[in-house]
């Protein structure tokens, strides 16, 4: 269906930010103490950056950080698709990224690395299969969907800000 990738964008712990990211048509990462990082910064001067401001990480959970925060900044191009998940309403939203990384100084720690996004149409997590919904559940902050997982959200959220084709 589509060639471009999927990526889950989770809303914070319990989806506390779920209301920012639409309202502000955005999606967010944590780990704000790192300051401002670029596109295009190295694993290594990441991995520094994360060890600088959490020196009490192990080393497993400072690569998972360092890991997650290379994608967003590194591998989410514009015109990749995004979904987040709203708990409490059981649904998806599903959008395109439409902005390159940025950096917001003075703003909440938790959203301070984010994405502009162009907010699409909600997908029921009920009308999801099984395969979908556990690909769905897994709990980083920030992963890439299976292309099946990816396609069956597209056709359930045909006829919003994008054709069917996934264009």
């Amino acid at each position: 269906m589509a060639s471009k990738p999927m990526w889950m964008v989770r809303a914070g712990e319990d989806a506390q930010y779920i209301g920012d990211f639409k309202k502000r048509s955005m999606v967010a990462i944590g780990w704000g103490a790192t300051g401002p990082l670029l596109r295009g910064t190295s694993r290594e001067e990441l991995t520094k950056c994360v060890n600088q401001a959490w020196p009490e990480y192990k080393k497993n959970k400072l690569a998972n950080a360092t890991g997650q925060i290379y994608r967003f900044i590194n591998q989410i191009a514009v015109g990749d698709w995004v979904i987040t998940y709203d708990p409490p309403r059981r649904v998806y939203l599903v959008g395109k990224v439409v902005g390159d990384p940025a950096y917001e100084k003075d703003g909440n720690p938790q959203l301070q690395h984010y994405r502009e996004i162009a907010w699409g149409n909600e997908v029921s997590r009920d009308s999801l299969s099984p395969s979908s919904k556990n690909t769905l559940g897994a709990i980083l902050t920030l992963f890439l969907l299976s292309d099946s997982a990816r396609d069956e959200t597209l056709k359930l959220a045909k006829g919003s800000v994008w054709d069917e084709t996934g264009s």
